[in-house]
């Protein structure tokens, strides 16, 4: 661990911003579980497992097709991490992982995204999720996990923990026809960290009721604020 998650700062932007960046920081809120007719598409279960995903590594580039593909075969549950230089490399392990999806002509008003992970060893890479062109970049916030949900020896590791990303979309990402959402593991680090990685337990798309927030934010203390001469 190290300076980068000295401050926690979520976001959720309505709007745009320059450079086809979408600017969405990790998520001030959480949503109830969702009724089965607003589930857009669902890889996995929420079972803090990632049993019902592939195991190994990919051979290939990622790309799960909703309605085509499975999960036990298509979603490899764990994704090494990459630093932000190296996140286009060959190394499809850690490359970025795509999700296509179609939605009719006439859209729902508001989507939310809700991305489940554990984390397995001391390392907690950032999360990138691109929305059809526009990116965000989520700071994860790990909860030590009891529930020893992954078989083998990492549920037994000290820092076994589990977060979780969770926005409402900003009006008019998606759009009729096809979509794409890439998820990648991103080390904000000035080295890589020995076998930083994210495994995951599942990834959900929903109709939402209730539209994203113009502007929220909030500001968690923790251990890695430093108080130096009276400042913060």
């Amino acid at each position: 661990m190290n300076s980068r998650k000295a401050m926690n700062v979520g976001s959720n932007l309505k709007k745009f911003v320059l450079l086809g960046t979408l600017a969405v920081l990790q998520p001030a809120l959480l949503f109830a579980q969702s009724t089965a007719g607003d589930v857009v598409f669902r890889i996995g279960e929420f079972n803090r497992s990632s049993v019902e995903l592939a195991p190994g590594r990919p051979t290939h580039p990622v790309n799960y097709i909703v309605s085509q593909s499975t999960a036990a075969k298509d979603w490899y549950a764990s994704q090494s991490a990459v630093l932000p230089a190296d996140a286009q490399s060959s190394n499809l392990d850690a490359a970025p992982r795509a999700i296509t999806f179609t939605l009719p002509a006439q859209p729902a008003a508001h989507y939310k995204l809700h991305v489940a992970v554990l984390l397995e060893n001391p390392a907690a890479p950032a999360l990138s999720i691109v929305i059809n062109g526009k990116r965000g970049l989520f700071y994860l916030h790990p909860k030590l996990d009891y529930n020893n949900g992954d078989p083998g020896s990492s549920s037994f590791n000290p820092v076994y923990s589990s977060a979780d990303v969770e926005f409402i979309l900003p009006d008019a990402l998606l759009h009729a026809g096809s979509n794409t959402i890439t998820l990648q593991a991103i080390e904000q680090a000035d080295a890589e960290a020995p076998e930083a990685n994210i495994t995951y337990d599942a990834i959900e798309l929903d109709k939402s009721s209730t539209a994203a927030p113009d502007y929220s934010a909030t500001v968690e203390p923790t251990v890695f604020f430093k108080q130096v001469d009276g400042i913060l």
